[in-house]
């Protein structure tokens, strides 16, 4: 097994998930939003299916629409490239699971989906959607995928 020599001069969050700083974690946001910005491919079916759940389900889509908009109260004196709300994650969701990886020497972005999620989540709606078992049986279909 090899091991992965991660830079020097990045630190890493608990579970080397995610780099603490967050230039790294904008920089790789800012690459992505771009790639949903000019996609034009339909979502694949478990992300297609999330999006039916969520537009079907008053409880998750209260849950999806507020934890976005909670999010966007959230330090916006960071400036960092966020997720506009549950369409545009799904886009996002859309390209991480239909595009390679870039090779970027310069900080690692270990789970794609925690940095998509990563202000939202953290409010007290995201808590609760993510806590939900049917949103988690759509989540899990994506990563099966």
């Amino acid at each position: 097994m090899a091991i992965i020599d991660k830079p020097r001069n990045k630190t890493y969050l608990i579970g080397n998930w995610m780099p603490s700083d967050q230039t790294t974690l904008a920089n790789w946001m800012r690459k992505i939003i771009d790639k949903a910005a000019i996609s034009h491919a339909p979502l694949l079916p478990s992300v297609q299916n999330l999006k039916d759940f969520i537009e079907s389900n008053p409880k998750a889509y209260m849950f999806f629409n507020q934890m976005f908009d909670n999010a966007d109260k959230k330090d916006p004196s960071a400036g960092l490239p966020q997720v506009r709300d549950y369409q545009h994650m799904l886009e996002l969701f859309n390209v991480i699971m239909t595009h390679a990886p870039d090779f970027d020497d310069t900080g690692l972005v270990g789970f794609p989906f925690n940095a998509i999620l990563d202000w939202s989540m953290a409010t007290n709606a995201g808590w609760s959607a993510f806590l939900d078992g049917e949103v988690n049986v759509h989540l899990k279909a994506m990563l099966n995928e």
